[in-house]
């Protein structure tokens, strides 16, 4: 094997972090890079011990960013999930915590012009097509990475990135309600009927009341995956809703995304909510384009009360005293409302959303407004004959400490 130095940052971007590199450091041959990509993160190998994937889904991720040519974008951004034990690398799905570090990028790397104290980032988002607006803080030139901000599932704090998800509603196939639907009966194997939503926005959710898989929602990401029965049946549900959407859009889909909804028992939220990968594994964070997903379903379908009708409808404030419902009293089922329909907005706003609880029981508001926070490394990374190495190098290229 030939030594090849490939320029990399490093970069946590709100619970996730992945490895960016430039699209012009990289082979022309989509074949030549995605076997550079998977030696960078050590794939495939359970540990990913020679590389730099973290053995995690949250952390075996790349970004390639490439300055943009179209008017209303500054950099274009290509997200990556690189598989753990398989060589393969999916590129189908948007992340929206890597956007925040793309932002970062764009702004340390020279991308766009810097202005302090914060520098607003256009993101196209090859993926699905959409487009983000990430607002950057930055000091001496580059992005701050030290602050206050406090998020869930991630120690410490650091400084806010802004996101604003633009255009969202059906990026992936053509409409926000995929079956055309707002509520789908699917029959399962057994003759068993599961009522699901699959909205598309952000990424393609399919959403389903956890009660009726057998859970309470409240339970670990462990505890999910180690329920009898329960991953066979989210992959059943996940391929028979595929089959359903590729029947509606008339061309082969696959939804790869799950969330389970079930009554928040607390005053703090209105929605539980867990995350399902088509793989059978349960999130251990909420993902940014699940909390995009579920605000739009539960804003345009509206947040049932108990014993009535949705408490705020499309667009509503959920914040608004004549609109808000106390979290107890209400919470959305999925395909609830019969006017769920097409005409929703096309970009949330920071009130489109119910309030949802993470798997470690802390809550968050779900918009599509986010602030997310990051850390970076920038170095090279070095493969020789399987050997990986990251050499990090401050700002100026000598040797520096690793924020």
């Amino acid at each position: 094997m030939t030594d090849v130095s490939v320029p990399c940052v490093l970069i946590r971007g709100g619970t996730s972090k992945g490895v960016y590199f430039h699209d012009k450091d990289l082979p022309e041959s989509t074949e030549a890079r995605d076997r550079l990509i998977l030696s960078v993160c050590g794939s495939p190998d359970p540990r990913q011990v020679d590389g730099l994937g973290g053995a995690d889904p949250l952390t075996s991720k790349v970004a390639i960013i490439k300055p943009s040519a179209r008017p209303d974008a500054d950099i274009e951004y290509t997200f990556g999930q690189v598989g753990i034990e398989k060589g393969e690398i999916d590129y189908s799905l948007n992340c929206g915590n890597l956007a925040a570090g793309a932002a970062a990028f764009a702004v340390d790397e020279g991308l766009v012009p810097v202005v302090e104290p914060a520098t607003s980032v256009r993101i196209f988002a090859t993926n699905t097509s959409s487009y983000i607006s990430g607002l950057v803080p930055v000091e001496h030139g580059r992005a701050r990475t030290s602050g206050s901000l406090k998020i869930d599932g991630v120690p410490g704090t650091g400084a806010p990135i802004e996101l604003i998800f633009r255009h969202v509603a059906g990026t992936a196939t053509g409409t926000l309600l995929p079956t055309g639907s707002p509520r789908d009966t699917l029959v399962l194997s057994g003759g068993r009927n599961v009522d699901v939503s699959v909205v598309d926005a952000g990424n393609v959710y399919v959403f389903v009341e956890a009660s009726r898989l057998g859970v309470s929602g409240e339970e670990s990401p462990h505890d999910l995956e180690s329920h009898p029965g329960l991953v066979g049946v989210v992959i059943e549900v996940l391929e028979t809703a595929s089959e359903l959407v590729s029947q509606r859009t008339s061309r082969p889909f696959k939804v790869k995304k799950l969330a389970l909804v079930a009554p928040n028992p607390g005053d703090d939220a209105n929605v539980t909510a867990r995350i399902f990968s088509s793989n059978g594994r349960a999130h251990k964070a909420y993902a940014v384009t699940g909390a995009i997903s579920t605000a739009f379903a539960a804003s345009v379908s509206g947040v049932r009360r108990r014993g009535g009708h949705g408490s705020y409808p499309a667009g509503g404030d959920p914040d608004s005293p004549s609109s808000r419902t106390p979290a107890r009293d209400c919470w959305w089922r999925p395909g609830d409302a019969a006017n769920m329909g097409h005409d929703s907005q096309d970009c949330a706003s920071a009130h489109s959303g119910p309030r949802l609880r993470r798997p470690d029981g802390r809550s968050l508001l779900a918009p599509a407004l986010f602030h997310t926070g990051t850390r970076s490394a920038r170095g090279a990374l070095r493969t020789v004959d399987g050997l990986s190495r990251l050499r990090r190098r401050g700002p100026g290229g000598d040797s520096g400490r690793v924020e």
